[in-house]
């Protein structure tokens, strides 16, 4: 019943309806990612980071990605199967998914008011790591969704599987990072409070860095 109302509005609204499922299972990564992996409790339960992630998923990442699949599905047509499957994988995972990465821990920074300082701490801290796991979770995935899967459903297969993975990045951008030099240092997060340390001020004032 419910995929069956879920096609309906596709066939009406397809990238409406693609952007709002993307909203909505971001933010029930981050649920999980603030419930099952940093195990805060509801009494303490960010909402305004929930809804920052919906925001994101429905109004930038699942219309970009619906558009991608769009794109790859029109633009990328090899007589060869397998070749034309590897092709559009490997622009996804390596055109597509460096940017994805850089943009979502940069939209997030503006949402949550961030400086670009620290915006651009926070891509040196994590970019690497979060890209390198994105490679090892979603080639295979990928591979699979691309073959078997009608374009038209790829990014709810993609949005389902990422349930986890969103998971993963929501803890991933909320982690603090260092910002300023080694005198200087700043350490912000999601849920950190500011902490500053000055290479001159006396140690009952200091506090050690953290990542």
């Amino acid at each position: 019943m419910a995929f069956a109302l879920y096609n309906r509005a596709l066939a009406r609204y397809p990238i409406a309806t693609q952007a709002g499922a993307t909203g909505v299972l971001f933010a029930l990564g981050d649920l999980l990612a603030q419930q099952g992996v940093e195990r805060k409790g509801w009494s303490a339960h960010a909402w305004d980071r929930t809804a920052r992630l919906a925001a994101f998923g429905t109004v930038l990442a699942g219309p970009a990605i619906a558009q991608w699949y769009r794109f790859l599905d029109r633009r990328v047509r090899i007589a060869h199967p397998v070749k034309n499957l590897l092709v559009r994988v490997g622009l996804d995972q390596f055109a597509f998914s460096p940017i994805s990465v850089a943009v979502f821990f940069s939209a997030n920074g503006l949402l949550e008011g961030r400086p670009v300082p620290e915006i651009q701490a926070k891509l040196r801290e994590n970019y690497t790591e979060a890209l390198v796991n994105n490679w090892r979770v979603w080639i295979g995935v990928q591979l699979v969704n691309f073959y078997f899967t009608p374009v038209q459903h790829r990014l709810l297969v993609v949005n389902t599987v990422a349930l986890g993975w969103n998971a993963y990045m929501s803890t991933l951008n909320a982690k603090e990072v260092v910002v300023g030099s080694k005198d200087d240092k700043e350490v912000v997060g999601i849920d950190a409070v500011p902490v500053v340390q000055h290479a001159h001020a006396s140690p009952s004032l200091s506090s050690p860095s953290q990542k």
